[in-house]
This record gives structure tokens, sequence and C-alpha cells, in this order.
């Protein structure tokens, strides 16, 4: 027996055209998408005016909009002849985590096309956590070298669903304060031993040329 796939649920991101370029001896129009924060998403809408059209998209993904890497690409077309109509201007590319979105379409000897808006969606997540009434928890993300967690709670999980359960609702985001250098050291075990060993050499030498001192006055 094969188990059914489930069905995608996927969110809107908010998002904007801030960019747009039209680069003649290229033949491509850019455009660049702002996601408002760093986020991942992995498909995107476009609306577009002409009716009859085929076009490869590019898709790069960048945190600053200087230094872009490679999200995918994708095709899009719409054809309207009276008897046939048909449009596909939704399109998936690899999941990718950026606040910027750059689309390079490839107009070849076609003239460009009017985009008059884009929308992007990604895969909607949750998360599901013990909470005892009347406190206030703290959601730590972003940190890009943190390992995923295995907690007993992840056991009971096919035991929740179809359950209805209590929701949380998120406050404003706050960038987290550094840590102290006592608590980076702790984090970082070759630093701290480096520096013990410094230590310990520090106080032999100094050590060493008390005892030379003494046997001097001696």
């Amino acid at each position: 027996m094969i188990a059914a796939t489930p069905e995608r649920e996927e969110e809107r991101v908010a998002s904007s055209i801030v960019g747009r370029d039209e680069e003649s001896m290229r033949r491509t129009t850019r455009l660049v998408i702002d996601l408002r924060a760093r986020r991942p998403a992995d498909r995107l809408e476009l609306d577009v005016v002409e009716r009859n059209f085929h076009r490869v998209v590019l898709i790069e993904a960048s945190d600053d909009r200087k230094a872009w890497r490679w999200a995918g690409s994708c095709a899009i077309s719409a054809v309207d002849t009276g008897s046939v109509r048909e449009r596909l201007t939704s399109a998936r590319f690899p999941e990718a985590s950026a606040r910027y979105l750059r689309l390079t379409i490839q107009n070849l000897d076609d003239r460009p096309l009017s985009v008059t808006g884009v929308r992007v969606f990604a895969v909607k997540r949750t998360l599901v956590f013990e909470a005892a009434p009347g406190r206030a928890y703290v959601l730590d993300y972003g940190n890009p070298s943190a390992t995923a967690p295995r907690y007993d709670i992840a056991r009971a999980m096919t035991y929740l669903e179809g359950q209805p359960l209590p929701v949380a609702t998120l406050g404003g985001a706050q960038p987290v304060p550094r840590p102290p250098a006592s608590a980076w050291l702790t984090s970082q075990p070759v630093v701290m031993w480096a520096s013990m060993a410094m230590a310990v050499l520090a106080l032999g030498s100094l050590l060493w040329r008390m005892a030379r001192g003494v046997r001097a006055a001696d």
C-alpha cells in the first residue's frame, strides 16, 4: 500500500517589485523582488499583460542585492488563439532562503513582456511545542550553524494529527544580542583550550624567572 502524498499547504510571502531593468544588448528583462525579510520561498506567479508569449526565466537569490546566487529556472507561456486558451505564469523552483529574488526574463528577438505584478509563495510551516499556561516563550531563529533538535514530542505528532491545538501568536522580531566574551569562549572549545595553554605557559615562565631570582640572591 502506497501512502498518499500530503497536499501542499502554502502561504503567500509579502513581496513587491523594487527594481526593473531592460537590457537591450543582452535582450533580457530583469526584475528585483523584495521579500521584506530573509525567508524561504519556492513558487512565484507573474501578472503579464501579453496574451501570446513564451519565455525562459532565470532565478537568482541574494541577501544584499550585491552578491547573487543561482536559485533555478522556469518557463512561462500563454496561448490565446480563440479556440485555444492556455496560460502558465506560475513556476516552481528549488526552495531558496533570501531577502531578494532576481528574475532574468530571456526575450531573445521578442519585445519585453509587460509584467505588472508578482506574487511569491512558500510552503507553510508550523511549530508544535509544549507550553505551560501563562508563560511566554522566545523563538530563536536564523542561526545557520544550528543543528536540528530532537525532542520526545516528535514521537507524539502522529497521534496529534487532526486534533485542535491551542494557537500561539508571535510578537515583533528583535535581533538577538551578542553573547558575552566568556560565553563565546565556552562555546569555542579550541579557542578556550588554546587560551588556557597560553595562560599556563605564561605562569610557568613567571615561576621560572622567580626561581632564578631567588637562586641569584642566595
